[in-house]
């Protein structure tokens, strides 16, 4: 799987193509099923997400359907069974869970649809692509704003004590974004500038 940061247009321009080249039912209501996760992770999939990739896909030319799995896995496999019965040709997921999601994509393949990683990469699933932000860069900004911080309150050369929280094990974002500020921190920490609690 190819690991791919690109813009909401950018998304919507390959979820288009994608579309394209696929064999749409002749009474398919929609092309492409996009499925959210939740409304309490975070404010950007209803305040941000939706709406920019609903404007996206819609430039495009792209009949689409938008649903929110409000936390529930079964809830986010229910909508997708849905919009395959529409006739969605393309899954855009942010998963609930990995393993959920992974059987998502592989019963949308087994029914001629392909998926698409958007933003959570679903480890053991068939999606064809993943976007992303690029979370190596987001670590090493978080790593360097906390060295700023640090030095602006005047505290940087007084080995202050760190607390790293890295986010939940099933979060393949909060790897890469350990990787990133490790990159920044470790160096500190080896030379005793900071100190890891």
């Amino acid at each position: 799987m190819k690991k791919l940061v690109l813009s909401v247009g950018a998304v919507a321009l390959m979820v288009a193509v994608a579309v394209t080249a696929a064999v749409a039912k002749p009474n398919a209501s929609i092309q492409v099923c996009v499925l959210l996760p939740d409304t309490k992770s975070s404010v950007r999939w209803e305040q941000f997400d939706k709406p920019q990739i609903g404007a996206a896909l819609k430039k495009a030319g792209v009949t689409y359907s938008m649903n929110n799995a409000l936390g529930d896995a079964q809830k986010q496999k229910s909508q997708a069974d849905q919009c395959l019965s529409n006739g969605a040709k393309v899954l855009v997921i942010v998963n609930v869970d990995p393993a959920s999601a992974s059987a998502i994509q592989k019963d949308a393949l087994s029914k001629g649809a392909q998926s698409i990683d958007y933003d959570r990469q679903t480890v053991g699933g068939v999606a064809k692509l993943y976007v992303s932000f690029d979370g190596g860069s987001v670590g090493r900004v978080q790593g360097a704003g906390l060295v700023a911080g640090l030095k602006a309150k005047g505290v940087f050369g007084k080995k202050p004590l760190i607390a790293e929280l890295n986010g939940g094990k099933t979060d393949s974002n909060a790897f890469l974004f350990k990787k990133g500020y490790d990159s920044v921190l470790n160096p500190l920490y080896k030379r005793g500038t900071l100190v890891k609690g």
